[in-house]
């Protein structure tokens, strides 16, 4: 008996160990500043926005150029707004004033990053982007990477005021929470061990294949390069056979993490804000 037990507790504490691994997979917070905007030429509004009971911290990357559209940028899982200045610095040039933040937990925003809080604030972060851009006289485009393409993909979907959207661009996005945290798993022998059981401790209530069709009648965009080894392609066929028109797959080139270096990327990109900021139709 008092050898079951003892084989129990180690089971337990092998459990609650791998559990809180598994939960890393998907948050990979961090508090230092990895690119100072001001260093590298490009001006910032600091922001701080309140989502329940967290306080955002974000910045707003204004217009360089005669203004062609707003858009709200939702990083991905790890570091926080800092590190993802790459992949929005260069459209103020283009026209496009950009916001981004990070969720709870992240660089200067208050908090503990969990799933429920996290899609709660790329909530918010979208009505109030979406509210402040309204004000100024343009719809919003949501542009989305990886985990934040996700969040973006649920965010969107349950919006109440889509009149206010454009439509969403998902960048490299994953069609569900479990199936993504196996292939994580699988990437190493021994969690590959126990990745089915694992990743049942992952919520998948927030299912991006699950509400993707909900977007429509606004477009998505469903952007993803075969060369990417974070998020296997199967992800972007489920995510485009479970959208409803009007839905378009761009094909981009590079690993998952050059989703915005590549020129002809920018490009493509580019062409996409351009015709989706085309879209007519009162911003109530």
């Amino acid at each position: 008996m008092v050898f079951l037990k003892s084989v129990a507790s180690v089971f337990l504490a092998v459990v609650l160990i791998f559990t809180s691994a598994c939960t890393n997979v998907i948050f990979q917070p961090s508090h230092e500043q990895f690119i100072d905007p001001g260093q590298i030429g490009v001006p910032v509004d600091e922001l701080f926005i309140k989502s329940g009971d967290a306080v955002l911290h974000g910045w707003h990357l204004p217009a360089s150029a005669p203004i062609r559209g707003t858009v709200l940028f939702l990083h991905g899982n790890g570091q926080n707004v800092s590190a993802h200045l790459g992949a929005t610095y260069w459209l103020p040039k283009h026209g496009f004033e950009v916001y981004m933040f990070d969720y709870r937990g992240y660089g200067q925003s208050t908090g503990t990053p969990d799933i429920d809080g996290v899609q709660k604030d790329a909530g918010n972060m979208l009505a109030w982007t979406a509210r402040e851009s309204c004000l100024h006289g343009h719809k919003l485009t949501v542009l989305g990477h990886s985990f934040g393409a996700s969040l973006a993909i649920y965010a969107t979907a349950s919006y109440p005021q889509k009149q206010r959207l454009n439509g969403l661009i998902s960048v490299s996005a994953f069609s569900d929470y479990r199936e993504i945290s196996r292939d994580a798993l699988s990437r190493h022998w021994f969690t590959r061990l126990f990745k089915w059981p694992l990743s049942l401790t992952i919520s998948n209530r927030y299912r991006p294949a699950a509400f993707i069709s909900e977007i429509s009648p606004l477009p998505v965009y469903i952007l993803h390069s075969p060369d990417d080894t974070i998020v296997p392609a199967y992800h972007v066929d489920k995510l485009f056979a479970a959208a409803l028109p009007p839905k378009y797959r761009v094909d981009l080139v590079g690993d998952h993490n050059d989703a915005f270096n590549p020129e002809s990327n920018r490009r493509k990109l580019l062409d996409i804000l351009h015709t989706l900021g085309k879209r007519t139709g009162a911003c109530t």
